[in-house]
């Protein structure tokens, strides 16, 4: 938020900041968030050809009959394969800014949602801090 509101303040119209500190590809995304839950994430990867369909059907489905939301994008297919490569020093020192490491920002992420109740399953490396509160007796 802090970001939003200092890029706000630089006057540069039409200036883009990236507010982040590093690109991961979405693999490795999915194994910090396996270190921090104790959650083993999905093994099996879908061939990108049957990825690029499903997104395209969903897509077309979402545009034509539902319009709603569709359930993946081809743009979002394209950032899960590769990330683009990103300048990512230039938010801080134009902004005066310290960046979160993904692993911490990840970690505030998941203890925030546990903590509102959002995730409904055991996270074996979190458990500890949020014990299950007694039923009733």
């Amino acid at each position: 938020a802090l970001g939003h509101v200092r890029a706000a303040e630089v006057e540069m119209p039409g200036g883009r900041y990236v507010l982040a500190g590093e690109t991961r590809r979405l693999s490795d995304i999915l194994l910090l968030i396996q270190d921090i839950t104790g959650v083993a994430m999905p093994r099996f990867r879908v061939p990108h050809g049957l990825a690029f369909a499903a997104a395209a059907a969903s897509e077309i489905i979402a545009d034509s009959l539902t319009r709603k939301s569709p359930k993946a994008t081809l743009a979002g297919l394209r950032l899960a394969r590769q990330p683009p490569a990103l300048e990512l020093g230039r938010p801080g020192s134009e902004l005066g800014l310290t960046l979160t490491p993904l692993s911490e920002a990840l970690m505030q992420a998941i203890v925030w949602l546990v903590a509102r109740g959002h995730v409904r399953r055991s996270l074996p490396n979190l458990d500890a801090a949020f014990p299950t509160p007694p039923g009733p007796a």
